[in-house]
């Protein structure tokens, strides 16, 4: 998990009061995607469950110094009055890269996660300050190396305990293993993809295959994304499909090169009928964003525009099909589909309880997508 996981947090302390528009040196293009949140950890609101009065700014008086408390205004003051300011300027960067969920999470980290964080603590740095005031650089080192000596005696703990559950972990998986022969297991499965999917050997017993033209494609994986939401723009979607692409490619190049171009992934946009109750529920909570638990029973309650989201949802997953056998008129691969938060919903809904009546060819139904070839119908598809 942790090499698609990453977070940089970059520092510059600045005797001003945050007026440097570009103090990291940025270039043009870093720019135009820098997204600027000034902090202000006076009139900043916080969580109840966070607020200490002893840590309130416009409260705590300092002893030592006589500092405080401040107003809302305090910058503006301390500017007025000529009085010294610090800035801490943060450029934070995160890359969450699991598919589905990436804007989500980097999102979360930044508004939430980070920004919370560093609010408490420059409260606190304000309402501690009477325990560092005077301290020199020799009291400063030992508090470093007090700190030091502490978090090494709490990781070697933690790391001897990991090592102990890996040795057990070892010796169960080992005692465990089987002396006979493994199950086939005939579910389609990723696993499978190296031996079952490779190029096609005939029988020698096999009469020879009738001449066709031969489609380069082996599978196709259809991607059903939720686009109602408001903090999951259009290109969001792009980034997570494109994402999970990738994913898919990098795994086919390691470890099943007999794949390479002939797995193809496309999107299904899903979900826009329900945007007016999302945003309904989103002015009422928006700690969640789109992953409020709440989601699934009240759209599934609002059954109008519930039906409207399946019918859709079923109406754009035939449209993309038929656009992909166009490019692939002969096409016989298998096909998985996979959803997000909302696409999987709406997926699970229209593949098992949706009526659609009349099954027809090229169109999604209760179980199986299918497609009409020179000899009738064909089913084709395999759900995961």
């Amino acid at each position: 998990m942790m090499d698609r996981f990453s977070l940089e947090v970059e520092t510059i302390y600045r005797n001003d009061h945050g007026n440097q528009n570009n103090v990291f040196n940025l270039n043009e293009e870093q720019l135009k995607s820098r997204i600027v949140d000034v902090m202000d950890f006076v009139k900043d609101p916080i969580s109840t469950g966070d607020y200490s009065a002893e840590e309130d700014p416009k409260i705590y008086q300092s002893r030592k110094t006589n500092r405080g408390p401040l107003s809302d205004d305090w910058v503006e003051e301390f500017v007025r009055a000529g009085k010294p300011i610090m800035c801490a300027y943060k450029m934070c960067r995160v890359e969450f890269r699991y598919w589905g969920v990436q804007t989500r999470a980097e999102r979360w980290i930044h508004d939430l996660a980070l920004r919370n964080t560093m609010l408490r603590a420059h409260r606190q740095a304000w309402a501690w300050q009477d325990e560092w005031t005077g301290l020199n650089i020799a009291d400063i080192r030992k508090l470093e190396a007090e700190a030091a000596e502490h978090l090494s005696s709490v990781m070697t703990v933690k790391n001897d305990d990991l090592a102990d559950d890996s040795d057990v972990s070892s010796d169960d998986l080992y005692f465990d293993c089987s002396d006979g022969g493994l199950t086939q297991n005939h579910k389609p499965s990723i696993i499978r993809w190296s031996s079952e999917l490779e190029l096609e050997i005939v029988d020698e017993h096999s009469p020879p295959p009738t001449p066709c033209g031969r489609s380069t494609a082996a599978l196709l994986i259809m991607v059903f994304h939720g686009e109602f939401s408001p903090d999951n723009p259009v290109d969001s979607k792009t980034n997570d499909t494109n994402t999970f692409r990738t994913t898919i490619d990098s795994l086919i190049q390691r470890h099943y090169p007999q794949l390479r171009g002939r797995v193809h992934v496309v999107m299904i946009p899903c979900g826009s009928e329900i945007d007016a109750v999302v945003g309904q529920l989103l002015s009422i909570s928006t700690s969640f964003g789109a992953l409020h638990p709440s989601l699934s029973l009240i759209i599934s309650s609002a059954q109008h525009l519930y039906n409207e989201a399946i019918e859709g949802t079923i109406r754009r997953a035939n449209e993309i099909y038929n656009e992909f056998i166009e490019t692939e008129p002969h096409f016989n691969g298998e096909i998985f589909v996979v959803g997000d938060t909302i696409g999987g919903l709406l997926l699970y809904e229209a593949m098992t309880n949706h009526d659609l009546g009349q099954r027809s060819s090229s169109s999604i139904s209760r179980i199986t997508f299918e497609v009409v070839d020179g000899t009738g119908v064909v089913p084709l598809i395999t759900c995961v």
